[in-house]
């Protein structure tokens, strides 16, 4: 079995065509560029300062508790400037809004953009532009997609906790002192490792899980199964698509600065708007989720996901249609009339 890289992005920029161009439909861009802006909603430094201390005033024994008078509190209370209290309520007011985010808004945004994936893979599949539909039919598989991505993220972020330990325990040990570049090597290649693993494991879901949930009807885990044995049976051409991924993305992004450039800016002002910059380069999105179908279909017919074209019916080309064939002579009678 030969893996190939330029067919497929052959065929998936034809396919973008076809869904984007043949005809073209603004109505279309905006409702397919819509799912896919569902399916992509989670997966887009200061200096010194005042430093605010709090200095509680010395509070007693329990014996002696009578000897600590409400004129201490009162003259403490009095040395607060107001810029140490507004410190105080400005760092209350993020970590209550980092608080919010990561466990109000974060889960909301994973659990639509679960959905998503397969509201934006069905109508890609299907050349077609609906999304009530597809949010309804693939319920059970996006919940199970959202379950498993916020898995992924507390995953994440234990993770990067875990590396970055050793190089506050440093910090903390040595303080100014400049460590050696091999120390530097050693602290840094856990997390460079630990970003990579987990930038291929999102590519893998995004791009082959989901499709096979999508068409197997499977949750997460089991689509994980099913995608396994054919990962490590050619692990090398699975690494080598996300590198290829990779180029194809550098070289979008220099096509996008270059149409800002020629713009203006325009361009730029329009795409950094969240919905509209989403429509804007849908032919571009499109192509991208079409390729990863693409690819995943060179491993076995059980992994195709596009329907195969029916064939067209067979016309008759050479000289003009046949006669119908004549009516078949009626049976002799055995009837003798009488002389």
């Amino acid at each position: 079995m030969k893996i190939r890289y330029i067919e497929p992005l052959s065929r998936a920029v034809e396919r973008s065509i076809q869904i984007c161009f043949r005809p073209f439909d603004i109505g279309k861009w905006f409702v397919l560029g819509f799912a896919c802006w569902l399916a992509r909603l989670v997966w887009g430094g200061g200096g010194g300062g005042t430093s605010f201390q709090f200095q509680l005033p010395p509070i007693g024994d329990r014996e002696a508790e009578g000897a600590a008078s409400i004129q201490e509190w009162s003259e403490w209370i009095d040395s607060i400037e107001p810029q140490m209290f507004l410190g105080g309520v400005a760092l209350f007011v993020v970590l209550g809004c980092v608080a919010v985010f990561l466990f109000v808004i974060l889960p909301l945004l994973l659990w639509i953009s679960s959905r998503g994936e397969f509201i934006f893979l069905d109508d890609v599949v299907h050349n077609k532009a609906e999304i009530k539909a597809p949010w309804n039919e693939y319920r059970t598989e996006g919940n199970s997609l959202f379950l498993w991505r916020l898995g992924f993220v507390v995953a994440i972020i234990v993770g990067i906790a875990l590396a970055l330990a050793p190089i506050f325990i440093y910090i903390f040990q040595v303080g100014e002192q400049m460590p050696s570049i091999p120390l530097v090597l050693l602290l840094i290649c856990p997390i460079l490792l630990f970003a990579v693993g987990a930038a291929y494991i999102k590519l893998f879901l995004g791009s082959f899980v989901v499709p096979i949930m999508y068409r197997e009807r499977l949750k997460t885990n089991a689509a994980w199964s099913r995608f396994a044995p054919v990962l490590k049976a050619n692990l090398g051409w699975f690494l080598l698509y996300g590198i290829w991924l990779l180029v194809l993305m550098i070289g979008v992004m220099f096509a996008v600065l270059l149409l800002v450039l020629v713009t203006c800016c325009i361009a730029g002002i329009l795409l950094i708007i969240p919905y509209i910059g989403t429509v804007l380069l849908l032919p571009v999105y499109v192509a991208l989720r079409a390729l990863s179908l693409e690819f995943l279909a060179q491993f076995g017919d059980d992994f195709k996901i596009f329907p195969e074209p029916q064939p067209a019916l067979a016309t008759a080309t050479t000289g003009p249609a046949a006669p119908p064939p004549p009516p078949p002579a009626p049976p002799p009678s055995s009837f003798e009339p009488e002389i």
